[in-house]
């Protein structure tokens, strides 16, 4: 299965996967333009704009567009997320020139009236209240914002009822114009076509498009601390975090992804053996990764009963302790590599996840790893390479989460008196 690329003279950027397996065709268009690259009074326009993107062109209507996927027997899918907004769709592989001509219209030919626009300004508040009353939801975006403050990176994606009021048609238009251009974009598809197939449908719909300017991210950085919300809630749940040094290219980007695995990612990862197999004092405990390759964090997340908290806090510091000084052992390390390499070979062999990922190494890195790349660095980590990853990550200034009714937890000061 071969990837392939080519950069329009407008910068789009079209990347294809040749899959002589499938009768499906997924395509997708990613736009450089998340909520990272929102001032303050903007935050939430990245996400509004990627709502009124399905509210009718200049050609069709809501309802038209929904019965032109319809029609297809398709599959449409939209999302923001920090670094940038994404339209996928999936149909046969003879729909695909449709497909490409119905993504390019959207982005193209969007009509943002005012009666369009005030409508799904309600229906983003709508989804701000369950989101808010979803327990997980709540506690992931005060861990962002623990982690990132008043930054972009700590900032909901959705914005906040406040900027959503104060955005309008003149400031979606403007997010667009700006946003939508060739620098920004990337068509990404996979499916049993050939790459020149792609490359001339994106010309004959998204050749117009002007170049524009690639947005610039605004630059992030961990800061860390305590809180401790919803006090009066009856699930107790904690997480403790950590600065992944992203930009930091002394640690290997695979080493410290291996060192969380083996930490808390799988069934037998440490935590979970001696957390859960060996005391069972939760349902779940794990260790994972949060990285938008310039800043991020390491968190270990668990929900316990109040009187467990300490212990099991006690138990991760140990373990967080064993990881940053002692060498993991060879099964371990290969055990971690091996389900490194299962999860990315899934994705590679997954059309619709491999377009994604495709588009998001060319955002992130401006360039595609092949699957053998890939797996070859992970190879190479040694377990001197997980010990200096682990050892830098956990001497980095924690994020401590705290939530629920619980009483003589350790503080702050306490947790970082126990790291060092």
């Amino acid at each position: 299965m071969q990837t392939q690329l080519t950069i329009l003279e407008n910068g789009l950027r079209v990347v294809s996967r040749k899959d002589e397996t499938t009768g499906m065709f997924n395509a997708g268009i990613w736009c450089r333009c998340g909520s990272r690259f929102e001032t303050p009074q903007q935050n939430g326009i990245a996400h509004f704009c990627e709502h009124m993107t399905f509210k009718g062109t200049t050609t069709c209507s809501e309802l038209e567009i929904n019965e032109r996927i319809a029609d297809m027997g398709g599959k449409s899918n939209a999302w923001t997320d920090m670094d940038a907004t994404a339209f996928s769709l999936e149909v046969l592989n003879e729909d695909r020139e449709a497909a490409i001509e119905l993504l390019a219209d959207l982005l193209l030919n969007s009509t943002f009236t005012e009666e369009n626009i005030n409508s799904e300004r309600q229906v983003i508040f709508q989804e701000m209240y369950e989101d808010e009353n979803d327990s997980d939801d709540f506690f992931n975006d005060a861990f962002s914002q623990l982690v990132y403050g008043e930054q972009p990176l700590g900032r909901d994606i959705l914005g906040s009822r406040e900027t959503l009021n104060r955005i309008g048609k003149a400031e979606l238009d403007d997010w667009r114009r700006r946003s939508y251009c060739g620098e920004n974009l990337i068509l990404s598809a996979a499916g049993n076509f050939e790459h020149d197939t792609l490359v001339s449908l994106a010309k004959k719909y998204l050749g117009k498009l002007p170049r524009g300017q690639k947005s610039v991210r605004r630059p992030q950085q961990y800061i860390g601390g305590f809180r401790h919300i919803k006090p009066e809630e009856t699930e107790v749940k904690f997480e403790l975090g950590f600065d992944l040094l992203a930009g930091n290219p002394l640690y290997k980007r695979e080493a410290k992804y291996l060192a969380l695995q083996i930490l808390g990612g799988e069934e037998v990862s440490r935590l979970n053996t001696e957390v859960r197999i060996k005391r069972s004092l939760v349902y779940d405990i794990s260790a994972s990764i949060v990285d938008e390759t310039d800043v991020g964090f390491a968190g270990i997340t668990a929900a316990a009963q109040a009187e467990n908290i300490n212990q099991i806090l006690d138990i991760v510091i140990n373990e967080i302790r064993k990881l940053a000084t002692e060498p993991v052992s060879s099964r371990e390390l290969e055990r971690a590599k091996r389900q490194m390499i299962v999860a990315l070979t899934k994705k590679a062999e997954d059309n619709e996840d491999s377009i994604e990922v495709s588009a998001e190494q060319l955002l992130n890195f401006d360039r595609l790893y092949s699957p053998a790349e890939q797996i070859k660095r992970i190879n190479d980590v040694s377990a001197e390479d997980v010990l200096a990853a682990a050892a830098a990550i956990f001497a980095t200034k924690p994020s401590y989460l705290l939530q629920g009714r619980i009483a003589n937890c350790y503080n702050y000061e306490q947790i970082k008196a126990k790291l060092r």
